[in-house]
């Protein structure tokens, strides 16, 4: 769910680059995707790893992890579909909801993740379950690092 989740948040953050013409802005956005969809790639293999299950379908993952990440994932889909070019406020208000987005994927990363990695490291004491937890604090890091690259972009689009 989590790797479904980054690959909207990746896919969203490359339709709004392409969407808005400051250069600079582009380049920070595609920057995200890009770390975003790095995310995305070890969030699956992490849950293939520890799981060996098939990859879940949204409704499934919203049942399994609620209605906030439902929202969030609705609101990243909804943000992919965008057509016209975006600019001042709106891309303000596009970027403060993808400061949500960061928000939510930090927090329940580490809450929903390290859970299933402290049961497996419990019951196995397993040294792959510790290098995946480590994976994913780095993964929590890099949230943290894009509400900044965020907050960068608000403040040129703020100057423009």
């Amino acid at each position: 769910c989590c790797s479904m989740l980054e690959r909207a948040v990746a896919k969203a953050y490359r339709r709004i680059s392409a969407l808005t013409v400051n250069r600079r802005v582009k380049f920070l956005l595609r920057y995200i995707a890009d770390d975003s969809l790095k995310h995305a790639n070890a969030l699956e293999g992490a849950s293939k790893t520890l799981m060996r299950k098939a990859k879940p379908k949204p409704e499934e993952c919203s049942k399994l992890l609620g209605e906030a990440w439902k929202k969030v994932f609705e609101d990243a889909e909804k943000i992919s579909a965008r057509k016209d070019r975006v600019d001042g406020q709106e891309l303000s208000a596009i970027i403060s909801a993808m400061e949500h987005i960061e928000s939510f994927t930090g927090e329940e990363y580490l809450m929903i993740i390290n859970s299933k990695v402290l049961q497996l490291m419990l019951s196995e004491k397993d040294e792959l379950a510790k290098s995946i937890k480590e994976v994913l604090e780095l993964i929590a890091e890099d949230e943290e690092r894009h509400k900044k690259v965020l907050t960068a972009i608000k403040n040129i689009i703020a100057k423009s």
